[in-house]
């Protein structure tokens, strides 16, 4: 009960001490700063491409409908209506925009006379600055949006071809038969590795998807940040009355809880983010995640030697783990690589039940080989 009571006060005293470190403070306080500016800007409007849209007529109904339609797709394309197709040209020659959609004169009829080629006439002109892959699969965008319009048209060429038993019938009755079958948008079924279900949300903001992975990086970092304080704490002495027995293990003890405080922001922030799922798995993934973080800060701080090799380390870590863990792609070819950082088995973690075994697996080898290496080199 005496050594509990003792290990509780130290606990509670490192905890004091921390937040008495200004540039502790700072990272911590980059987490939620973080995730909140994200947020903040994903409620911009913004996208990967921009499109000028634009009617030869601005009085005509059916171009008019097109190009509400389109503004209601994903934001991962923003879509900028113009008065004119004067106004949408110019957005494209400044720079403004990747490409402009000019809707043709009377275009309810004339998608229909192209449909029934009755004329060669473009329905819609597009305007670019150069060709791009990005582009070109936006073009598919358009193409959707056309025959979706012109599929009225298809139809009534379909029946009054195909099915004369029906020929008896006006268009207007054949009209109405189409207006009133409604077919599913979910034509796709989405579903995680755990047998999770998959929101298939195209609307989501594309900005708000990378932020998990990103702060993930952030924890690492503070953990790493916080073995800079234990390297000058060794320097100077701060724990030399404790055995070299139980010094690694208190050296976890003390890596672990800056890792901790960091990781529970970090929750904090994306539940307030709106991206949390069931607190469960959120939970659990988070206890494998700071061990992780624990093995791993309390590994490197060994291997460096020091200050200097761990503060030179820390900026080259932040971009290896942001470009090869899977925070914006996720790169197959170099899961050997991305299986030495703790994001990656957090972030896939959220949904993968072999990604939670195998984060505590990374746990149990990342401390297990910091508590070899320790006991070898006579160091912590």
């Amino acid at each position: 009960m005496k050594h509990l009571k003792k290990a509780l006060m130290w606990y509670i005293l490192l905890h004091k001490r921390l937040f008495k470190k200004a540039g502790f403070l700072m990272a911590l306080a980059l987490i939620p700063v973080f995730a909140l500016a994200v947020g903040l800007i994903a409620q911009q409007e913004s996208g990967i491409l921009h499109v000028a849209l634009a009617a030869e007529s601005s009085d005509d109904p059916a171009a008019m409908q097109a190009i509400n339609e389109l503004r209601q797709g994903t934001n991962l394309i923003q879509y900028i209506v113009c008065d004119s197709p004067d106004g949408a040209e110019e957005y494209v020659k400044i720079g403004k925009a990747d490409s402009a959609w000019i809707f043709g004169e009377d275009f309810g009829q004339l998608i229909a006379d192209r449909f029934m080629r009755k004329t060669e006439q473009p329905v819609v002109r597009i305007l670019e600055r150069e060709d791009t892959a990005l582009l070109r699969i936006l073009h598919e965008k358009l193409f959707g949006q056309l025959f979706k319009d012109g599929s009225k048209t298809v139809y009534l060429q379909f029946v009054r071809q195909q099915v004369p038993e029906l020929a008896s019938y006006s268009d207007q009755q054949l009209f109405e038969y189409y207006d009133s079958v409604q077919m599913g948008e979910n034509l796709f079924s989405f579903s995680y590795m755990n047998g999770e279900k998959a929101e298939n949300n195209a609307g989501a903001n594309y900005l708000l998807l990378p932020v998990r992975g990103l702060l993930s990086v952030l924890v690492v970092l503070t953990g790493l940040a916080a073995a800079l304080y234990y390297i000058r704490d060794e320097e100077q002495g701060t724990f030399s009355w404790i055995s070299f027995r139980v010094k690694p293990f208190a050296a976890l003890g003390v890596q672990f809880i800056p890792i901790a405080i960091a990781a529970v922001v970090m929750l904090l922030s994306l539940f307030f983010s709106r991206l949390t799922i069931s607190l469960s798995r959120e939970l659990l993934c988070l206890v494998l995640f700071i061990l992780c973080c624990t093995g791993f800060c309390s590994l490197v701080r060994l291997l460096c030697k020091g200050m200097k090799p761990l503060a030179m380390l820390l900026p080259l870590a932040a971009v290896v783990m942001i470009a090869v863990c899977p925070v914006f792609m996720d790169f197959t070819e170099l899961r050997p690589v991305q299986m030495l950082f703790p994001p990656y088995y957090y972030i896939n973690g959220m949904h993968s039940d072999a990604a939670l075994l195998q984060m505590a697996l990374y746990a149990v080898v990342t401390i297990t080989g910091y508590l070899m290496l320790s006991r070898l080199t006579r160091r912590t």
